[in-house]
């Protein structure tokens, strides 16, 4: 008898942690599958460019939902050469007495369109700051793993350290912006500055000055000086880029963006300007650490930003608030200070537990998590995961909202069979180019 094909997902969620050894313990059984790519090691230097060689990529795509143990899963694994190669640079002294064991940590920084940014931080025995430090940038579109520097120690982000990929409108290819702020030889912290990495060549009227090297063999970074200083109140939870934007987003506070011309271009300081989130959205203090958790923001195609924030009541998980909200591009060039948020709606989970579908399925009476929001045929959907009570495991949940007169039609549900996590990565399915299979 044919074995019944899984079910499609929407997206795949994975963790951000993505050195997942476990993974080639036992490959077959998952169904783990070889990220093709080429690769290019860009201002590593040689010792960066040998390292990469052994760099490699593989993903779990999951299967059937009773599966406890094939859920979406990522894994970079780096060969024992490269470790061998970094772990020689240690010096003898420093090795005699911790020896030149190298602890790997990787994590997805930031997703933009067909761009993913990933840390690969190697770790010495002496010393908690990174050994060596790079990004891995792959790139969809062309199915391509770039190796970059990481940003040098004394440029300290502002928040989370989500790099944020933009496009270049001459080439295609693409500058790599963080948010950042100087620290001088006394620790006092300088002007706010935006640093940049572009891949070669770099475009010609982009000349600031270099930051110094992370490393003796790697190219520098750029900074450029920014204008107004936030840093003391904005905390980067997200990041994206429309056409012309670039923005970051402080999920307690509000947005920060700039042109993305004046960011690319050679003039200083690159103008910023600032966005509060809708009066209504001030988080209670006892949720700020939880704030990815309950709300988040994204953008509608290149016409829209849209902000889900899920409010939990104190009561009961029925009595919890869901509030969606989008703001019109066209609002960023209107001269007025006040930029209009609009409500497109907001209900209580009660309202989407009396759906028929919802029993029927017998989902979880929780509290919400998790929300993203995809512009899909017929309208907006809002999926979200129902965490089940006392195990690991949850459902995707999908919900047509409409807009605010429109009735609310439940759409979807997925078990998942996953692992508590903590900051998901949502991936287009076809985003990697897979190979082989691995047995």
């Amino acid at each position: 008898m044919a074995t019944k094909a899984a079910r499609s997902r929407p997206f795949l969620i994975i963790m951000d942690m993505v050195k997942n050894y476990d993974l080639l313990e036992h490959p077959g059984s998952l169904g783990l599958e070889v990220v093709e790519c080429k690769r290019s090691a860009v201002g590593c230097g040689p010792t960066g460019a040998r390292v990469l060689e052994g760099v490699s990529l593989y993903l779990v795509r999951g299967g059937d939902d009773a599966d406890p143990e094939r859920y979406p899963r990522m894994c970079v694994r780096v060969s024992d050469e490269a470790f061998d190669l970094l772990s020689a640079e240690i010096d003898d002294r420093t090795a005699d007495i911790w020896g030149r064991n190298l602890h790997l940590g990787c994590r997805v920084f930031s997703m933009q369109g067909d761009v993913m940014v990933i840390s690969l931080l190697f770790i010495a025995e002496h010393d908690p700051r990174p050994f060596r430090a790079y990004y891995l940038v792959y790139d969809s579109a062309t199915a391509t793993l770039f190796m970059i520097p990481y940003l040098p120690p004394d440029c300290p982000t502002i928040g989370t350290p989500c790099p944020l990929p933009v496009r270049r409108p001459d080439d295609g290819r693409y500058a790599l912006a963080l948010l950042a702020y100087r620290s001088n030889r006394l620790g006092d912290h300088e002007p706010d500055v935006l640093c940049l990495w572009s891949l070669p060549p770099l475009p010609a009227n982009m000349k600031p000055p270099a930051l110094p090297r992370p490393q003796n063999d790697m190219d520098p970074w750029v900074a450029k000086s920014r204008r107004p200083a936030l840093s003391d109140r904005l905390n980067a939870h997200v990041v994206f880029s429309s056409k012309d934007y670039a923005f970051w987003v402080d999920l307690k506070q509000g947005i920060l963006y700039c042109s993305i011309s004046d960011m690319l271009n050679g003039e200083e300081p690159v103008d910023f300007k600032y966005i509060p989130l809708p009066k209504e959205c001030k988080m209670p203090t006892d949720m700020m650490d939880a704030v990815h958790v309950h709300r988040n923001m994204g953008l509608d195609g290149d016409s829209a930003i849209w902000f889900v924030a899920i409010e939990a009541s104190d009561n009961s998980a029925r009595d919890t608030n869901v509030k969606v909200w989008t703001l019109d591009l066209t609002e960023l060039m209107s001269t007025k200070k006040t930029k209009k948020w609009k409500k497109t709606r907001e209900f209580k989970m009660q309202s989407i537990w009396r759906l028929y579908a919802f029993r029927k399925k017998g989902l979880p009476r929780t509290e919400p998590r998790f929300p993203v929001w995809r512009q899909e045929r017929g309208g907006g959907v809002l999926y979200m995961l129902l965490p089940r009570l006392n195990d690991r495991h949850g459902y995707l949940v999908g919900i047509h909202v409409g807009c605010s007169t429109s009735k609310l039609c439940f759409l979807s549900c997925r078990s998942l069979s996953i692992p508590w996590i903590n900051h998901p990565v949502v991936l287009p399915l076809d985003f990697f180019t897979l190979g082989d299979t691995i047995v």
